[in-house]
């Protein structure tokens, strides 16, 4: 018996089959959060055939539903860090980026506010 071509996922969501006649895909990716869906378009991109597996009703459910939607400025990591640095460096990709594509987003700033003396800096 030939399988429907439209293949059904967890709850009920389905995709649309394009692999071989005989089951096979170049590449699985397993989880449907941000991450894993940005790998899988980036491989499909270059023509490979790519299967995500996704064990929740629907995608960008798990860690990816819960980030802080913010831009990181770097300022947790000591300064000249290579955290701060690459931090630093993404903010400002990622600024143009949205820009190029008209992506909208706010740069809205923060205020942190020491606590303690030693959250001090001279």
């Amino acid at each position: 018996m030939e399988a429907d071509r439209r293949t059904p996922l967890a709850g009920g969501l389905c995709t649309q089959a394009t692999s071989a006649d005989d089951g096979s895909v170049d590449t699985i990716v397993i989880g449907a959060g941000v991450v894993g869906l940005a790998v899988a378009r980036a491989l499909a991109q270059t023509g490979r055939e790519v299967l995500v597996i996704e064990r929740a009703n629907t995608i960008g459910t798990g860690t990816s539903s819960r980030n802080s939607e913010i831009i990181h400025a770097g300022i947790y990591y000591p300064p000249g860090s290579l955290k701060a640095k690459l931090c630093m460096e993404g903010r400002e990709r990622l600024y143009a980026y949205c820009r190029e594509r008209g992506v909208p987003h706010k740069r809205l700033g923060k205020l942190l506010v020491a606590t303690e003396e030693d959250e001090c800096r001279s």
